[in-house]
């Protein structure tokens, strides 16, 4: 009989400690998993952080503005100066009807003399 008590006996402290082992595992894996939910949060404000400071330091956006309002300012000079005038290459005006008397066709007015 003490044979069978001694197996018992182990079966049942063998099986106790499987479970311990089981339960500790689980807890190390939850501890683990609150540690990563905390560091989450935490990286999450770092990367907002630092989102924010190259929104405020973005230089190639403020060259591309600059650049622009050049080429508006440019183009503003080039529309009020008197002569709004660009080269036509070997191309023929059009005539287009008018409603002057006797339906007389008149060529469309352009900078080329």
């Amino acid at each position: 009989m003490s044979i069978k008590r001694a197996l018992t006996g182990g079966l049942i402290s063998a099986i106790f400690t499987v479970y311990a082992m089981i339960f500790v595992r689980s807890l190390l894996t939850v501890a683990l998993l609150e540690i990563r939910q905390a560091n989450t949060v935490n990286f999450n404000s770092l990367v907002a952080t630092l989102e924010e400071r190259d929104r405020f330091n973005d230089k190639f956006t403020r060259k591309s503005l600059a650049d622009i309002s050049e080429q508006e300012d440019a183009l503003g000079g080039l529309i009020k100066s008197e002569n709004n005038c660009f080269e036509v290459s070997n191309a023929s005006v059009p005539e287009v009807p008018s409603a002057g008397p006797k339906d007389q066709k008149s060529k469309l007015e352009s900078c080329v003399v």
